[in-house]
């Protein structure tokens, strides 16, 4: 229950900023997702399967000038649940909102440096449950290795 009260204040936020009337000015409205699911015969921890999968919805409000960066803000959840409930790190929904700076180039490369606050919620164990700030710095990369 305290999970689902949580999604609905981040839904509720994007609907806030989505709905108002400065969307005129915005650049755009980008999104992703992604997720995994792995398995581990063995091991003393992280045995067995595990699946994760998150999700972002950002904001780009402006560009820095000439530079090719551009100002966004996001909120995002990621899941992850594991067959094993004694590893509890593995179980868990974690909210997060933040900003970020980001710029992508010719060649693919997209670069994003940014704070996001995240609450990490454990299924299993409510005692660890934890709120964190956390600066990042991510990368990401695609192509086509043959030319057309």
């Amino acid at each position: 229950m305290r999970m689902m009260k949580k999604i609905c204040l981040v839904a509720g936020c994007l609907a806030t900023l989505l709905g108002s009337e400065a969307n005129a000015d915005i650049l755009g409205y980008p999104w992703s997702t992604w997720g995994d699911v792995s398995y581990s015969p063995g091991g003393a921890t992280d045995k067995g399967t595990i699946a994760t999968v998150s999700a972002e919805q950002g904001i780009d409000w402006l560009h820095l000038g000439e530079s090719g960066w551009v100002f966004n803000t996001f909120a995002g959840i990621g899941l992850s649940t594991s067959d094993h409930a004694e590893e509890y790190w593995n179980n868990k929904a974690k909210p997060a909102v933040g900003a970020k700076i980001k710029k992508s180039f010719d060649s693919g490369v997209e670069v994003n440096l940014g704070l996001r606050g995240e609450y990490a919620d454990y299924f299993n164990n409510r005692g660890a449950d934890e709120l964190r700030g956390v600066a990042f710095i991510q990368w990401s990369a695609s192509g086509n290795w043959k030319k057309k």
